[in-house]
């Protein structure tokens, strides 16, 4: 049982499927990337607006008692 011969464009084609499922891989995995990167912000941000938000309730409170 012998293949039929191969020709160039033939490999080249299959070449190319190949880069293309790898760069398709490769895409995949960075979108993860991006998005855990994009849920970590977000979670620092509102970690970041929680802490002003506080000191700016004590400062407040502060001020509050010394007019009382």
């Amino acid at each position: 049982m012998s293949h039929p011969p191969r020709d160039h464009q033939d490999l080249q084609q299959e070449a190319i499927l190949i880069s293309l499922d790898q760069l398709s891989q490769t895409l995949e995995v960075m979108a993860k990337v991006v998005s855990r990167l994009k849920q970590q912000i977000a979670e620092n941000t509102d970690k970041t607006q929680d802490s002003r938000a506080g000191g700016r309730r004590a400062s407040d409170r502060q001020a509050s008692n010394a007019f009382h």
